[in-house]
């Protein structure tokens, strides 16, 4: 009856484990106009410890990296977008904040998306279908201190 007592007690005081981290890695702007892949993969990233940020076309992308530039330590944007192209997208952050690290992930080839790029290149690059632990490993990557 004792030993009953002592793991009831053990039970009933052991903590919760959060599954959102109390701690923020970084604040990821996610640009995907397939809402679905964006929301799931914005909630596995949440429970990573990211901040997410969601747009689903170019324009709101751009608007809303101008209003949260200060924040926002990547971007995770698909290479073809309505509204605006992925190029137009990737050189208007760029025009916002020079440095911007930009993961692209396009169902094409990492040559094929950036040969079409002008010169502008991305930080990192996923082809779909990728896996978000994947992206977060990169995402972790970008967001250490002093990373390049």
């Amino acid at each position: 009856m004792l030993k009953r007592r002592h793991a009831l007690a053990q039970e009933s005081h052991r903590e919760e484990v959060p599954l959102v981290p109390s701690r923020t890695v970084g604040t990821v702007l996610m640009i995907d106009e397939n809402e679905v892949l964006c929301t799931v993969v914005s909630i596995a990233l949440r429970t990573q410890g990211f901040h997410v940020f969601e747009a689903h076309d170019g324009p709101s992308g751009v608007d809303l990296f101008q209003l949260h530039e200060a924040a926002i330590d990547v971007v995770v944007m698909d290479w073809t977008l309505p509204g605006l192209s992925g190029r137009e997208v990737l050189r208007q952050l760029r025009q916002i904040r020079p440095g911007v690290k930009v993961i692209l992930t396009s169902s094409f080839s990492k040559d094929s998306a950036w040969g079409t790029l002008g010169g502008l290149h991305p930080w990192g690059f996923l082809q779909k279908p990728y896996l978000s632990i994947e992206l977060a490993e990169l995402l972790h990557e970008a967001c250490k201190p002093g990373s390049k």
